[in-house]
């Protein structure tokens, strides 16, 4: 193989890698009653926008699971009843976090 085509290959296995980045946020709110909306707001450059929002489905027992296409590094907002954490997301990683229902921050893992 000539050095044109390796250069080929490896761009070519390079790619997917890049352009299917994604973060995966991952808790649990804990006493979920049932009523709170979760949802998480990504602004394209800065603000708040509610169409930026996505719905964040809450299990029962209180779990939830989301896996986010993510390009770059960016700012978020999790929203849970009227309180609001600002996030920082990074594209092939994991944040795992637990709430309680006033909304407190009970534990906050990034793997």
């Amino acid at each position: 193989m000539n050095l044109k085509k390796i250069t080929l290959l490896l761009l070519a296995l390079a790619f997917p890698i890049y352009s299917f980045a994604q973060f995966k946020l991952s808790g649990k709110i804990k006493d979920y009653k049932g009523s709170e909306k979760l949802q998480l707001n990504i602004p394209l450059v800065y603000g708040f926008y509610e169409e930026n929002s996505i719905k964040i489905p809450v299990k029962n027992d209180g779990s939830f699971n989301i896996e986010l296409p993510l390009k770059e590094t960016k700012f978020a907002s999790l929203i849970l009843s009227n309180y609001k954490y600002d996030l920082l997301l990074h594209p092939h990683k994991n944040l795992s976090i637990t709430l309680n229902q006033t909304a407190q921050v009970l534990s906050l893992i990034h793997i």
